[in-house]
């Protein structure tokens, strides 16, 4: 069966997102998401190790971004998944890497999301204690976690990225 071509109009923009507003720091970002929604948010152990790292920054002054959500699948990539090859594929057709603050951001934002919807937010990776380069991971309106950001590391078609809309120029 032929793989799908891509095309620009299926990467609408999804969702608009607000940084720069809200928690200052990462200790504010992890108190606000543990109170987020009716039960607070989940946070894993290496997301909150990656919210203190110092990579991890919080945008200065208040901006607008916009999100695409894509899947694997919808950048028509062959067999060899991984995140160095959906990120360059995404790139190649105009989206751009997330900032890190991005993934807690739309679990305080949007957290209309249901339970088992997985989002990689597709961003620069920020290392955990023994080096190892992670990527946030949001499962539906309820957990903030981790997933490999090496650039070998594997993703399947059904696994879904969101990644930023080029502002408009």
């Amino acid at each position: 069966m032929p793989r799908p071509q891509f095309s620009r109009s299926q990467f609408a923009l999804w969702k608009k997102l607000q940084l720069g507003m809200g928690p200052r720091n990462p200790e504010e970002l992890v108190e606000a998401l543990e109170k987020a929604g009716r039960f607070g948010c989940w946070i894993s152990d290496t997301a909150r190790e990656m919210l203190r790292n110092p990579k991890f920054t919080i945008t200065e002054r208040p901006t607008e971004t916009g999100l695409v959500r894509v899947s694997a699948d919808a950048l028509a990539l062959d067999d060899d998944i991984s995140f160095r090859s959906v990120v360059e594929r995404a790139e190649s057709f105009g989206l751009i890497l997330c900032p890190a603050e991005a993934g807690p951001q739309l679990l305080l934002q949007h957290c209309e999301r249901p339970a088992g919807d997985v989002l990689h937010i597709a961003m620069a990776p920020i290392e955990d204690a023994r080096g190892y380069p992670l990527i946030f991971v949001l499962n539906g309106n309820v957990g903030l976690a981790s997933s490999g950001g090496r650039p070998n590391n594997a993703y399947s078609r059904r696994d879904t990225f969101v990644f930023a809309a080029r502002a408009a120029e």
